[in-house]
């Protein structure tokens, strides 16, 4: 087998629910796959296709994309050299996702990745991937895909080179007021008005504290996104350091990441807290 240790992003996502699913009807679970790949190859088709004609307008030469998909059962591995790359895929995912009515859950890390393969067997070991899965079923907790220390280190090493703008990759995750970083499930949806009712559906169907509090969150996330309207339909203006007071008298649970201006992670930007608080 040939082997080759390098330093990777890995992403791990549950699909909630999905089991049940596959128990109740495998054939509809086996066209929700089917479709699955369909979406994927068309919208990674059309993405490159985009992406080769920017990079021949600036006469680049077009970086390797090495992400890489694996889908079973209910558990979706990416794995990407590239983090802006792997931010890409999950967003066309989620994208996806939600609209369907699908919940789900996981984590990104970053380290040591290593691939063995031959004609027959893939062997994947990652230290990503461990990262990823502990925070999936420790402190995700909701329908969300958070970000490891680790990967907001790298994106906090990024950031200082000047050639990466931080709107390219402050658009693609929120803080939440525990100041937890989680992937924006919306960035692809710029009409979230389905998923609303969708989810405000789900509220009245379940009874058990569990289900219910899942959704209460999202409601509460799709809440904040119809409000914050400034940053869906203006985000550069939003980005650009002259909106720095949005006022409000609600405390909100959600923190776009203006505070990217600053290269503060980890924590609220204090300017911030005085203003939704």
């Amino acid at each position: 087998m040939e082997e080759n240790i390098t330093n990777k992003y890995c992403a791990f996502i549950d699909l909630l629910g999905f089991k049940n699913r596959i128990l109740d009807n495998f054939e509809d679970t086996v066209e929700y796959y089917r479709e699955f790949y369909l979406s994927k190859n068309a919208i990674g088709n059309m993405n490159n296709n985009i992406r080769d004609e920017v990079y021949k307008a600036l006469q680049n030469e077009k970086p390797n994309n090495d992400t890489k998909i694996s889908m079973f059962s209910d558990s979706i591995i990416i794995s990407s050299s590239n983090l802006k790359d792997i931010l890409d895929e999950i967003a066309q995912l989620t994208a996806w996702l939600l609209p369907l009515g699908f919940l789900f859950r996981g984590g990104i890390g970053y380290g040591k990745f290593c691939e063995m393969s031959d004609s027959k067997d893939i062997l994947l070991v990652s230290e990503g991937l461990v990262q990823a899965v502990e925070i999936e079923s420790k402190q995700a907790i909701y329908p969300r895909i958070m970000l490891h220390a680790s990967v907001m280190k790298e994106l906090q090493l990024l950031l200082k080179n000047p050639q990466n703008s931080i709107y390219n990759f402050a658009h693609y995750i929120i803080q939440d007021e525990s100041d937890s970083w989680f992937i924006n499930p919306f960035f692809l949806n710029p009409d979230i008005s389905d998923i609303t009712e969708k989810n405000n559906q789900n509220i009245s169907k379940y009874d058990g504290y569990d289900f219910c509090n899942k959704y209460m969150w999202l409601r509460e996330l799709c809440e904040y996104f119809m409000r914050q309207r400034e940053i869906r339909f203006n985000p550069r203006t939003y980005y650009s350091g002259e909106n720095y007071s949005y006022p409000t008298k609600d405390k909100v649970k959600f923190f776009y990441p203006k505070m990217f201006l600053l290269s503060i992670f980890g924590e609220k930007n204090i300017i911030l807290m005085k203003l939704y608080i």
